[in-house]
């Protein structure tokens, strides 16, 4: 480490001390008219208050460019004496980056400080560094992102540089002590930051080490919603799980600092209350956090940036007895409807014919590619996405969609909100519009929302329901002829389905109940889940259509998929920052089983009668889709693909018979009659080696893939499918 030399000089009644890089007479000239120089109108002001801040020209050699000045405010008389002792707070400034400058840590270069007593009375005092040009302080930062880049991954790169040097300056042994997110300074460089600087430094304090309490202690300060704030402690220790006695300290250094802050007011009204008159209305504060909302590509959803426990407090009332006040009127109809519809499963006869369907992103870039992965799975209906957030992105996919029906193609859209148009029903009503004027006559059903009862989507209150319901049904539901479903909840949370439907009027009309119906995503479909199945939810949600006067009985499972083992952030569940350590309950799954479960779950919801089309969430992702498009130029087809492509080809004007059971070991026998008339049977067993006798002669017998197995008097099977003819096919 190289030190900092400096030297004392004097100005006038100022003295203090100068980097001796520093200490030529152009840089003299300016320092020692500082008092003048602060209240002069050439000077630009960063900062007015009690501590007011000026940028000022300079010169040195060669070198052009601008100083940042602080003047310090006048304090009380105990402070001044106190600072006698210890160093006035430009002094301490000065000293510290002088020391964070020789530990490598970064910090604006310090150039001098100056002060002036009067008896034991600190006068004036100012120190002088030099001003980081194109820097951009974390706070500021944040905002921005917040009202222009909602991109996670943009966050997350934010963040994360600056978590590294908040590290780098603790392993250094300095601890800042006011580290709040205005104090951090980063540079630019195209979409990412570097160079991370440290400034308002005259708290700070220097040592050969830091403690977890000093580490816990300092980094409380940092502002950032609760989940973001995970991620950052995470980002923090590199790779390592954070100590618990480090979280510990730093939630109860965190809410003292936090009821410090908010009896600030009280304790100087007068310093508040100027700061108020002097501010004004702030643009540049943060969002409320209910009001945040980032956009995750790689997972192709809005990430959380609360914790569960800091979103309660954000909930209305009104959403709670909205939502109980619901179910308990529907409670008695649906129980009703579904003890009625679960013996009828798997009783009648269906035909397959566009039952099955996949959903595409067309996020990716390479449309071309996705289009002709969808060619290979043959006539299949689709659904696409459409964002409020990304306006740019409309025309290109309202083209995509005008082709795709051009083709032939049944196309169901997916309108989804954020929380901008949330909470302005009109930008909602004009992407809506925009979206009617774009694909007007190429759409078979539009969905209206999505995921209502997750806040994350933007809807904290489900009465902000009816205006995304009701501008669809505006735009697209008059002499269009599209069918219109909603209202698009997920996962088995039922009773938010008929809260959100009784914020509408009393003659409003879904042609479908679309639902994103997950498998508590732990495992298989016949995993039960507070005693039901894909099965009994299926039929649960079949009975809320029945008995809703706004529904018609219809019921499309909008979205539904398993996360992969092993993607990473690009996983739902492990977006937007895949953490150290041992994960619990992690509903991962790998590529093989999540083939095996897609095909389980689709017999499962369609044959039994319970739902009338499932969309498969999607073609191509790397988190969860049937295509994995981590090499640009070299998707890989997962087994789920290969396996849904030959599933596709055996329902292709097929129509479902019944469905056995194979003796007391879970083996499941599904009959099938083909185009042609013939028949085929579809066998697999929720369990890995039962082996079954088969009701008929086999002829023929083939994989999930559609390669020959060989045939015998017995079958052994497991949760894969396989195909069974009597006649050869």
């Amino acid at each position: 480490m190289s030190k900092v030399e400096s030297d004392s000089f004097s100005a006038g009644d100022l003295s203090g001390s100068i980097n001796r890089l520093w200490n030529v007479p152009e840089v003299l000239g300016v320092v020692s008219s500082l008092s003048s120089l602060m209240e002069s109108s050439g000077v630009s002001v960063l900062s007015a208050g009690r501590n007011r801040v000026v940028r000022v020209d300079a010169v040195r050699g060669d070198w052009t460019g601008r100083l940042a000045v602080k003047s310090f405010g006048r304090r009380s008389l105990l402070r001044d004496l106190i600072d006698d002792k210890r160093g006035t707070r430009a002094r301490r400034t000065f000293d510290t980056a002088c020391a964070m400058v020789e530990r490598k840590v970064g910090t604006p270069e310090p150039v001098c400080y100056l002060e002036r007593w009067r008896g034991k009375v600190l006068v004036e005092s100012y120190y002088v560094s030099v001003f980081e040009e194109g820097a951009v302080c974390f706070k500021d930062e944040l905002v921005r992102l917040f009202s222009e880049k909602q991109e996670c991954a943009l966050f997350m790169d934010l963040m994360k540089t600056v978590a590294e040097g908040i590290a780098s300056m603790h392993e250094a042994g300095v601890m800042h002590c006011d580290l709040g997110n205005q104090n951090i300074l980063l540079q630019q460089r195209g979409e990412g930051w570097h160079d991370v600087k440290f400034m308002d430094l005259n708290r700070s304090r220097r040592c050969e080490s830091l403690t977890l309490d000093q580490r816990a202690r300092d980094i409380s300060r940092i502002y950032l919603p609760s989940d973001l704030l995970r991620v950052f402690l995470d980002m923090y220790f590199k790779g390592d799980v954070p100590p618990g006695a480090f979280k510990r300290k730093e939630s109860c250094y965190r809410r003292a600092f936090k009821w410090h802050t908010k009896t600030r007011c009280w304790r100087h009204p007068l310093r508040t209350a100027a700061n108020r008159l002097r501010s004004g209305k702030d643009e540049s504060s943060y969002p409320l956090e209910r009001d945040m909302w980032i956009w995750d590509s790689r997972s192709a959803q809005p990430i959380s940036v609360m914790r569960s426990r800091d979103k309660r407090r954000w909930y209305p009332m009104s959403r709670h007895l909205g939502v109980a006040k619901s179910a308990l009127r529907a409670y008695s109809d649906v129980k009703r409807a579904y003890a009625e519809l679960l013996p009828t499963a798997y009783s009648r006869s269906l035909d397959m014919k566009g039952k099955f369907a996949v959903g595409l992103g067309f996020d990716s870039g390479n449309d071309d590619m996705e289009l002709a992965l969808l060619e290979e799975l043959g006539d299949v209906p689709v659904l696409v996405r459409l964002h409020a957030h990304d306006a740019e992105g409309l025309a290109r996919k309202a083209a995509l969609i005008k082709k795709l029906h051009s083709e032939g193609r049944e196309v169901t859209v997916a309108l989804l909100q954020d929380r901008q148009s949330v909470m302005d029903a009109g930008s909602w009503d004009k992407f809506v519009a925009a979206a009617a004027d774009l694909i007007k006559g190429s759409v078979h059903a539009v969905e209206a929302g999505h995921a209502i009862n997750r806040v994350k989507w933007g809807l904290w209150d489900l009465r902000d329901y009816a205006a995304i319901a009701a501008s669809v049904k505006k735009h697209f539901g008059g002499g269009v002829n599209v069918k219109i479903m909603g209202p698009a909840a997920i996962d088995f949370e039922y009773p938010f389905i008929t809260a959100a439907l009784d914020q509408l009027p009393e003659d409003f009309r879904f042609d479908a109940l679309s639902h994103h119906l997950y498998v508590d995503r732990r495992g298989a479909p016949e995993n039960m889940q507070s005693g039901y199945a894909t099965l009994e939810k299926a039929a649960l949600l079949r009975a809320v259509a029945k008995t809703n006067s706004r529904l018609r009985d219809r019921v499309v499972v909008s979205e539904v998929n398993w996360p992969i083992l092993g993607t990473g952030v690009w996983s739902p569940v492990n977006s937007p920052y895949e953490s150290p350590g041992e994960r619990h309950n992690d509903p991962s799954v790998s590529e093989d089983d999540y083939a095996d479960f897609m095909i389980r779950y689709l017999l499962t919801c369609i044959c039994s009668g319970m739902v009338d089309q499932v969309f498969w969430w999607r073609l191509v992702a790397r988190g969860f889709g049937l295509v994995d498009d981590t090499e640009p130029g070299g998707w890989r087809k997962r087994p789920a693909f290969l396996m849904l492509k030959q599933f596709l080809k055996m329902m292709d004007g097929a129509k479902f018979v019944d469905r056995k059971q194979l003796g007391q070991a879970g083996g499941v026998c599904m009959t099938f009659t083909a185009s042609g008339g013939s028949e085929f049977t579809l066998c697999y067993s929720e369990k890995e080696g039962v082996e079954v006798e088969l009701p008929f002669e086999c002829a023929r017998i083939l994989d999930a893939f559609g390669k020959d197995i060989e045939c015998g008097e017995r079958l052994k099977l497991s949760g894969r499918p396989v195909y069974c003819r009597r006649a050869s096919f």
